[in-house]
């Protein structure tokens, strides 16, 4: 039996969420972690822990160790995370250790804050288009997400990454909307399985991640317009609610 909801949102967790069957444990959890060979950005196994502290990055990066809270969808959709991107999760937080020693407990810092938001609101972006790429970048919604409609199915991916963005998909509403980093793939890409494709992203996330300077590099991303992710936008009328899907702001196009 799967928890996890039936909606595409969650379609990377849910084979991960298949093998456990039930709500798991840390031991549950370390022990899938084992199976996949997860592990730090210093090559450390990767397992999760009760135990909270202070010192969460730190403690990753030095042990391996991801305090987990039992009973939290939050803390169970990161680790999730960690087993599906855990390249780019091990690459994140190697960003917040090494930026942690610069900043000597003064403020977070640039670098900081762009990682977190991205752990906890990120969307990889998968596109062969570079049409449809600039449509995301240009606020182009009703273009993109219904003009477009079936380009985007055949040439364009979503894949949730941050772990509070998922948590928000529980109870999804108009407005939900993470922050994209755009992945070029070859059309190729979209005829791999699920997990192929998921590693070659991973793979390549840190090259794609070292683009980013400001929070501004990344492209907003209303994610309930991607076609399937709710039934809602299955009518044209979906997409033209401004509230939602909003004009673009001068300055923010997102990476090349």
């Amino acid at each position: 039996m799967n928890f996890l909801p039936e909606s595409d949102f969650f379609l990377p967790l849910r084979e991960l969420a298949g093998k456990l069957g039930q709500w798991p444990d840390c031991a549950d959890l370390s022990m899938l972690a084992s199976e996949r060979s997860i592990c730090n950005a210093k090559g450390l196994p990767v397992s999760f822990v009760e135990d909270r502290g202070k010192d969460y990055e730190e403690r990753i990066y030095l042990r391996g160790e991801v305090q987990t809270r039992s009973s939290s969808w939050h803390d169970l959709f990161n680790a999730f995370v960690w087993m599906s991107f855990p390249k780019a999760k091990a690459h994140l937080n190697a960003v917040h250790f090494h930026e942690m020693a610069i900043q000597a407990g003064k403020n977070r810092g640039k670098m900081r804050d762009i990682a977190t938001l991205f752990d906890e609101s990120g969307v990889i972006v998968a596109s062969s288009d570079e049409s449809l790429s600039n449509m995301l970048r240009n606020f182009e919604w009703k273009r993109l997400f219904w003009e477009h409609r079936e380009s985007v199915r055949n040439g364009m991916r979503f894949y949730v990454f941050g772990h509070g963005l998922y948590e928000k998909g529980l109870a999804p509403f108009v407005g939900l909307t993470g922050h994209g980093l755009i992945f070029p793939v070859g059309h190729s890409f979209f005829g791999f399985p699920p997990e192929k494709q998921r590693f070659l992203l991973d793979e390549s996330f840190a090259t794609r991640y070292s683009k980013i300077r400001t929070t501004r590099d990344f492209s907003p991303v209303p994610v309930l317009g991607y076609p399937g992710w709710t039934r809602e936008n299955d009518l044209e009328a979906y997409y033209e609610n401004e509230r939602y899907f909003r004009r673009g702001r001068s300055g923010i196009r997102g990476i090349q």
